[in-house]
């Protein structure tokens, strides 16, 4: 799974992870809206879950960093074993300054709520373009 496949015809894949169920809705309809499978989960046992059972990696995970249980930092390491192909945004309600080392090595992006559903949009468009590139380029 090291390397991005491309998937002709199949919509692209994002997986949301946030405890607060008012946010997991809005980004679930908003990326729906903009014609992604959104797969969303409230906790980081939930995300993991998935993420093992899918057959295919997805196109991007936006990862709470504050989640109950099993952090967002644990959820995004154990993410780079499961699904190394997987770019991650970090969602988080509070930048902290530890967060630019360990767990977030891999992050692409780090999204400090609140946001605007354009730079969501935006950093969305903004990665899969970026990762279209290096596969084809």
């Amino acid at each position: 799974m090291g390397t991005i496949t491309n998937h002709p015809g199949l919509p692209r894949r994002i997986l949301v992870v946030d405890d607060e169920a008012e946010i997991l809705e809005v980004l679930s309809e908003y990326l729906s809206a903009r014609g992604f499978e959104v797969h969303a989960v409230a906790s980081g046992r939930e995300a993991l879950e998935r993420v093992n059972r899918e057959a295919r990696p997805y196109d991007l995970a936006l990862v709470d960093w504050n989640l109950p249980g099993i952090a967002g930092r644990d959820v995004i390491t154990d993410l780079e074993e499961l699904s190394p192909s997987t770019p991650v945004v970090v969602v988080t309600g509070s930048l902290n300054p530890r967060m630019s080392r360990k767990g977030v090595e891999r992050v692409e992006r780090i999204l400090t709520k609140p946001f605007s559903l354009s730079t969501l949009g935006q950093t969305v468009d903004e990665i899969l373009a970026s990762r279209r590139a290096r596969i084809c380029g």
